[in-house]
């Protein structure tokens, strides 16, 4: 397209309603075709007849921040306030106080916010910057390492690492190579990546056609099913799951039950004992912001799904700000997600909270810098002990890309699953150890965790534990001894099998008699289905 064809589509654009939105579509269009030159002598031409519109010096300041060009944007917003007849003085203010928070000069933000009037909006914004400037002067314990033979040249989102390891599920957004592609050019697709000998290979796109996008998957650590995002033209976007047969094979796919009740659903992630589903939706009834909710899971017994009502999660998680992309971790009792809330470094932020063995959520707490930078950050996801997180970002690290990749993060002790071991009191319960009823055997989610325990036990030789095994009150007695001494055999037969002395190891089996929880129903005697150990240090 020459430069004389792009100028009459601005003149023929400015003869119709929104006419600056046309123009900026045209100068998206040459940025996304890389030629930066001549967007910018448009952006210059056009600006000079729309210096005292602030929407052309926010847009324009815009698509530098979406480059990385930090350092232009303070001066470019500075001139823009030199001109008289601004017609939105405050709103490029407050621009400009982003773009020095995005440069973390937080103290030059806070001076350009001081010479606003100072009402709640305003007042909030210097809050934040005062938590930004704490978290950036703390900066937290972590190291990134791009996954450079798995990236693909598009934007690279939704990581999902798998129960083993060694497998990663993410999301490509095929035809987007730079931040100003046109949605109708991109289309969202699943692809696989394997881990060998400690690296990541290439990945490879899952089939897939038609018109629509799909990504965002999860697959539970028994592997039994898959739950992804499907969106197209007729419902929007929501979250389907499907089994996965003999051969790896993806079966056919079902609509999650009360899908209807959302404008838009994405981002599923399950438990690690697969009886729970996290997800982001929009309520049809509520404002235009997502929240994070959570149902239960039941098998049938014949290898069906069935599902709870969504709930939307309590404050601190959801908060009438964006959230999204929850997971929860290996231990099941922390809870990753996405929030845009007030207090955090810039966009989206990644936070997490802790759940204790009632299902209370703690307060929500922020990743830090450097996981949580001026950009966008989402999609955060821990390997089996989360000693280890994948995130995908453009800023990871201090280095900008223009599309989004995916990191592998080294996370601090205090994210590890050992850690929660060292931190407990001598006698706590294994929530994810889980045992169908009358039933000895372990489930495949138990093991991730008693993986860490063993790891654990190795690193601290000198540690023994007594294993207690118990039941809920269906069955008679005597049955119930003798069936949770079997499941306390189970865990100590499972950690010897990974090198755990048996010496070190006392099995106990208290049968129905000390019940975690009151109550009959299947809630409570799930609870009461459990392993405690006790550590002796």
């Amino acid at each position: 397209m020459t430069m004389k064809k792009l100028l009459v589509l601005v003149l023929l654009a400015a003869n119709c309603t929104g006419y600056a939105q046309n123009a900026i579509s045209v100068i998206h269009a040459l940025l996304d075709e890389g030629k930066n030159a001549e967007a910018f002598e448009m952006i210059a031409k056009y600006g000079k007849k729309n210096k005292g519109k602030a929407f052309w010096h926010i847009e324009t300041d815009n698509i530098l921040r979406k480059q990385g060009r930090l350092e232009e944007r303070p001066p470019l917003l500075s001139k823009a306030l030199e001109v008289k007849k601004l017609d939105n003085r405050e709103s490029v203010v407050l621009a400009l106080a982003g773009a020095y928070s995005d440069l973390y000069q937080f103290r030059k933000a806070d001076s350009v916010l001081a010479l606003l009037p100072q009402n709640k909006t305003v007042q909030n914004r210097r809050s934040a910057l005062r938590m930004a400037n704490m978290l950036y002067g703390h900066p937290a314990d972590v190291s990134f390492r791009e996954l450079e033979n798995t990236n693909t040249v598009y934007d690279n989102i939704w990581p999902f690492a798998d129960n083993s390891g060694d497998m990663l599920l993410f999301t490509v957004a095929e035809g987007k190579s730079t931040p100003f592609a046109a949605a109708s050019k991109i289309r969202e697709r699943i692809y696989v990546a394997h881990k060998t000998d400690s690296a990541w290979g290439p990945a490879n796109r899952l089939p897939a056609d038609g018109d629509y996008n799909i990504g965002a998957a999860c697959i539970g650590a028994d592997g039994k099913y898959v739950f992804f995002t499907l969106c197209d033209s007729h419902k929007g976007c929501r979250i389907m799951y499907a089994p996965i047969t003999s051969g790896n094979k993806i079966g056919e796919a079902s609509e999650l039950p009360g899908s209807g009740n959302f404008r838009w659903q994405s981002c599923p992630a399950l438990s690690p004992a697969s009886d729970e589903l996290f997800f982001s939706a929009i309520d049809k009834r509520g404002k235009n912001k997502r929240d994070i909710y959570r149902l239960r899971i039941f098998d049938d017994g014949n290898g069906n799904l069935r599902f709870s009502e969504a709930e939307r999660l309590p404050f601190p998680i959801n908060t009438g700000a964006d959230e999204t992309a929850p997971f929860l971790n290996p231990y099941g009792n922390r809870l990753y997600f996405a929030s845009d809330r007030i207090g955090g470094m810039g966009g989206m932020d990644i936070y997490y909270c802790e759940r204790d063995s009632a299902g209370n959520w703690g307060k929500a707490s922020n990743m830090g810098f450097p996981v949580n930078t001026w950009a966008d950050e989402s999609g955060f996801t821990v390997n089996a002990d989360a000693s280890c997180g994948y995130l995908s970002s453009q800023t990871a690290g201090g280095k900008y890309t223009p599309n989004k990749r995916i990191y592998a993060v080294r996370l601090p002790e205090s994210h590890s699953i050992g850690n929660c071991f060292e931190t407990k009191d001598s006698l706590f319960t294994l929530q994810e150890i889980l045992f169908d009823i009358n039933d000895s055997r372990l489930q495949a989610a138990s093991l991730p965790l008693l993986d860490e325990l063993a790891r654990y036990l190795a690193a601290h030789p000198s540690y023994r534990i007594i294993i207690n095994g118990h039941c809920d009150d269906s069955g008679n007695e005597e049955r119930n001894a003798i069936l949770s001494r079997h499941r306390a055999e189970s865990v100590r037969n499972y950690l010897k099998s990974k090198g755990i002395s048996e010496e070190r190891m006392i099995c106990k089996g208290f049968g129905s008699s000390r019940p975690a929880v009151s109550g009959d129903d299947e809630a409570a005697r799930r609870q009461n289905r459990r392993i405690e150990v006790e550590i002796v240090r």
